[in-house]
């Protein structure tokens, strides 16, 4: 606030001369707001300036004017401006530390702030491009827009382009905010599903293949993020030491020059503080304060003017160190040099850096946003695969359950046409062996069925024939002896009574099939009842037995008086295969592990394939005579 009296002449606000003020007011622009003037030109250290002139009126007479001076100062470039000591009102710039701003007037760099380097990196020419002023230059991985007041100095701002890679940060950080979503959401369902309720097995595979990836990459992604933040801040802090050894170095410098000039250390501290472009502080011996780039700090008792305590402790040990201190809401990272004292020098220099938070937290964002990208990325990849490989997974197994939908007793199944040599490969093998087994089963239960009603029906005819047979054999007989002296009609006699035989013997058959006897097991030697067997038909003249002994007892628990009826049935059947000549019939015996095989072997003309399956069936023969039992009889006397 500059004041004067009614000659002009200053009265309080600095002693600044009202020609001065007068000459600034003339080169600045008048404003929409009355009194308020806009300085197109300002100070060097200025970013932004306004004036205005309020007559100061003492009752109706002018005493004189008063000026009121609005001063935005300048940020050193690349360096942060602690933001406690920022006015929020006006600083808000500052703040944005995503921007860079230049001033230009005539073509002429007249200042910057922050990080772009528009000395090296701007191209002047850009100023009279109309493409700069509407919708910006880009240069690289920066875009530049500028606007021209009217005062004719052009204001350049220039921010990070957004590049392809950003877009794909951001679409991967939503990405990952809704496969959270969705996590958070199907686990919620998962643990608060009703009860009885199941999971369907592609779904459970799917969550136990994403569980298994997330968990690991998660815990990897947090040590690499750790150990890659750590390698950068230590990076930043090596970067901050050296910039200090700079410094230090400077000072010495300015210290050796202007040891026969006395100049101040606040003055030699501001000059090597702007060539550096970092704040500096330098304390003597004793810990106290001789002068800083930022007074303002420790005269509004930020912080007091003596020496971090721990930084203290920490140089009497070593040269130099790197300590975090905080100054309000304000944390940052100090390096404190140790110089070999001289005459005249300072003990210790610090060199406080208090963008190094913002920069460590702006590394750590950087690494995070890599490595949660990749981790999207890989995630969805991984999805990808994984239901690729789940539909391989459970096309097998699907395939298994839709054939065990259709499996029925009442019609032909069919097998899995599924050749591996896993598990489910084996599961199919059990399957298709499932189905032989139930074929046989539904054969083996026909064939009970047909044989059941055979023997039914074998049990009523055998009662229908026997019933009148034991009459008219009665009768025969008594005709057979009346009829003595009558040959023929004793012929016609003798051949009824034969087919009497015939039917009774077929009646015994019918019974014998229809009524099994119990069998009585007993411990009993399998080749001495074979031989018992073959010597009842050894001077059958229908055919000849080879019998090939075994010498051998061979103890069985079996049925004697059944096992020989099935000798007998098979021999008796070898015999009869043959109509013309005589049938050699060989028997032997084979011993395997826990299993005995008797074999018999003619030279009959053999069973015709198509009836193989047949033989076994009640009343199913392929001679003229006979019942068609016998082998009935012995496969179920087995």
């Amino acid at each position: 606030v500059l004041i004067y009296n009614q000659a002009q002449n200053p009265v309080a606000g600095g002693g600044i001369p009202w020609a001065e003020v007068a000459r600034g007011l003339q080169t600045a622009v008048r404003t929409e707001y009355e009194g308020v003037y806009y300085h197109s030109q300002p100070d060097p250290d200025v970013v932004r300036q306004y004036s205005a002139v309020v007559p100061f009126l003492l009752g109706q007479q002018p005493v004189g004017p008063v000026v009121i001076q609005f001063r935005l100062k300048k940020e050193l470039p690349r360096s942060v401006y602690p933001e406690l000591l920022v006015d929020n009102r006006f600083g808000q710039y500052l703040q944005s530390r995503n921007f860079s701003y230049a001033y230009f007037r005539d073509g002429k760099w007249l200042g910057q702030f922050g990080e772009f380097d528009y000395v090296r990196q701007f191209q002047p020419e850009w100023l009279h491009q109309p493409t700069l002023y509407r919708t910006g230059i880009v240069q690289g991985q920066s875009v530049h827009v500028a606007t021209e007041d009217a005062g004719g100095r052009v204001t350049v701002v220039t921010a990070a382009r957004y590049t392809p890679w950003r877009f794909f940060s951001n679409f991967s950080f939503w990405l990952f905010s809704g496969l959270m979503i969705w996590l958070t959401v199907v686990l919620l369902g998962v643990v608060y599903r009703p009860v009885g309720s199941g999971l369907p097995y592609a779904f459970k595979i799917q969550l136990y293949l994403l569980t298994a990836l997330f968990v690991p990459v998660v815990v990897l992604s947090v040590v690499v993020v750790s150990v890659i933040t750590e390698q950068r801040i230590g990076e930043l802090r090596s970067d901050f030491v050296a910039k200090a050894r700079q410094a230090v170095a400077l000072l010495e410098t300015e210290t050796e020059q202007d040891s026969v000039v006395q100049i101040s250390w606040a003055e030699r501290v501001a000059n090597v503080s702007q060539q550096v472009q970092a704040d500096l502080s330098v304390f003597d011996s004793a810990g106290h304060l001789l002068a800083s780039s930022q007074p303002a700090i420790f005269n509004n008792w930020l912080w007091g003017p003596y020496l971090n305590v721990r930084a203290l402790a920490e140089l009497r040990t070593k040269a130099e160190t790197v300590v975090e201190e905080q100054m309000g809401a304000l944390t940052y990272q100090s390096v404190y040099v140790a110089r070999q004292p001289f005459e005249g020098s300072p003990d210790v220099v610090q060199l406080p850096f208090f963008g190094s938070t913002a920069s460590i937290e702006a590394v750590r964002l950087s690494v995070i946003t890599t490595v949660l990208t990749v981790t999207v990325w890989l995630v969805l990849l991984f999805m990808v695969l994984s239901l690729y490989a789940i539909r391989n997974l459970v096309k097998p197994i699907q395939l298994v359950a839709s054939a065990l939908e259709r499996t029925s007793w009442l019609k032909a199944n069919q097998p899995i046409p599924l050749r591996s040599n896993d598990e489910l490969g084996q599961l199919a093998a059990r399957y298709n062996q499932l189905l032989a087994n139930l074929e046989r089963s539904k054969a083996e239960l026909a064939r009970n069925q047909r044989e059941a009603a055979w023997r039914e029906m074998a049990q009523q005819v055998a009662h229908e024939i026997k019933n009148p047979l034991t009459p008219m054999r009665l009768s025969l007989q008594r005709m057979e002896l009346a009829s003595r002296e009558d040959e023929r009609q004793l012929s016609a006699v003798r051949a009824l009574l034969q087919q009497v035989d015939i039917l009774n013997e077929i009646a015994s058959s019918f019974s014998a099939f229809a009524r099994m006897p119990a069998p009585v097991i007993e411990r009993l030697d399998l080749a001495v009842e074979l031989q018992k067997a073959i010597a009842l038909y050894a001077n059958d003249t229908r055919g000849e037995i080879v019998w090939q002994k075994f010498t051998e007892s061979i103890m069985v628990m079996a049925d004697p008086a059944l096992l020989n009826r099935v000798f007998s049935n098979v021999i008796l059947n070898a015999f009869q295969a043959r109509e013309d000549g005589t049938v050699r019939l060989t028997v032997s015996i084979t011993r395997g592990d826990r299993v005995v095989h008797v074999h018999f072997s003619d030279d009959g003309p053999g069973i015709e394939l198509a009836m193989r399956e047949k033989i076994f069936q009640p009343h199913f023969t392929t001679k003229k005579s006979g019942s068609g039992l016998g082998l009935a009889i012995a496969r179920q006397a087995l």
